[in-house]
């Protein structure tokens, strides 16, 4: 069964290649999008600008926590609408990853009542 599940998905990155969450284009298998690798870098939210410390607004004083992946910049912006009006859900896996990833770092796990998004 392991087995025809590795073939399956081989074959679906062949159909349906993975692309780039910013600049969609088509990705190597298992590689990152080149040129997009250095501004991604650079959006990255690091330290405390992650958390509601780092944040200068005044209505996230009501929140318990918060946490941000990126900066919101303009790619980042395109790729949050295109996956939230356009139906472009190939990229919620890596975007997950991030956030992810953030949350564990930054906040208190066991502590966590509920995960929501911010509307665009």
């Amino acid at each position: 069964m392991k087995l025809l599940r590795e073939w399956t998905d081989k074959l679906m990155q062949y159909i349906y290649p993975p692309r780039c969450i910013f600049c969609d284009e088509v990705l190597p298998i298992k590689g990152k999008c080149k040129a997009c690798s250095k501004t991604v870098a650079s959006l990255r939210l690091k330290g405390d600008e992650r958390t509601k410390e780092g944040m200068k607004d005044r209505a996230l004083s009501k929140l318990d926590g918060v946490t941000a992946s990126f900066e919101y910049a303009e790619e980042v912006a395109e790729a949050v609408i295109r996956f939230k009006f356009c139906g472009e859900t190939g990229m919620a896996y890596e975007m997950s990853q991030f956030m992810a990833k953030d949350i564990q770092e930054l906040l208190p796990v066991k502590d966590i009542d509920i995960v929501v998004g911010v509307p665009a």
